[in-house]
């Protein structure tokens, strides 16, 4: 497969696109801040096993050969956003509705989240990584368009999801970070299927360095 790049500078690859939900562009921040967080998620998010924090930038995304050629693409597009800080500040939600939902949404599923501010930080680079991986924008078609967000749990129910909003918001202190690099992670197939970091992009240079053996961990 042969990596080719649009009229625009984005990665077209040749052939089939070969994207999966086995792998993903996040940004995760510094172990040094898990523990509220995991805390959370311990009891609250089903996919604590497979996913360490994160917030998810691109998915699915390109694997194999594919992902592999986008690396200089990827370097570009992060050398166009600066570091900065962000805040995990306020939770909210999203309200899922399957067909069969009942009319008052009574047990309607929710992810619960914890949102990372300001929000325009990451949706600039959102948006440039986006350009330069113009297969992979699932994150960005959702009604609102992207909304970032560090997933901590699931619920079921108007109700119960309003209580969980308030319990964790008056039980949270603000945790701020350096949002410096993005990371490429992936996946195998069960028993195999907790992500791990393959490579990382620091914002600003656009400097790749391997991966630091980092996956998700349940405590």
């Amino acid at each position: 497969m042969v990596a080719m790049r649009d009229t625009c500078g984005g990665y077209k690859p040749e052939g089939r696109h070969r994207r999966s939900h086995r792998s993903a562009v996040v940004l995760i921040p510094p172990q040094a801040v898990w523990e509220p967080i995991q805390q959370i998620r311990k009891t609250r998010d089903r996919q604590i096993r497979r996913w360490m924090p994160h917030i998810t930038l691109l998915y699915p995304f390109y694997e194999g050969v594919d992902r592999e050629s986008v690396r200089p693409v990827l370097s570009e597009a992060c050398q166009r956003v600066q570091p900065s800080d962000v805040t995990l500040s306020q939770f909210g939600h999203f309200r899922h509705r399957p067909r069969n939902s009942d009319p008052t949404g009574a047990r309607d599923p929710h992810t619960v989240w914890v949102s990372p501010e300001p929000l325009s930080t990451l949706q600039i680079l959102h948006e440039a990584l986006m350009a330069s991986c113009p297969d992979c924008v699932e994150t960005g078609r959702h009604a609102g368009g992207f909304t970032p967000h560090l997933t901590v749990g699931q619920v079921r129910g108007v109700e119960p999801c309003n209580s969980l909003l308030r319990t964790l918001q008056n039980g949270w202190s603000p945790i701020t970070f350096r949002a410096d690099r993005i990371s490429v992670i992936a996946r195998g197939e069960p028993p195999e299927d907790v992500f791990h970091v393959l490579w990382q992009i620091a914002l600003g240079s656009g400097e790749i360095t391997e991966g630091d053996g980092l996956e998700a961990q349940a405590c």
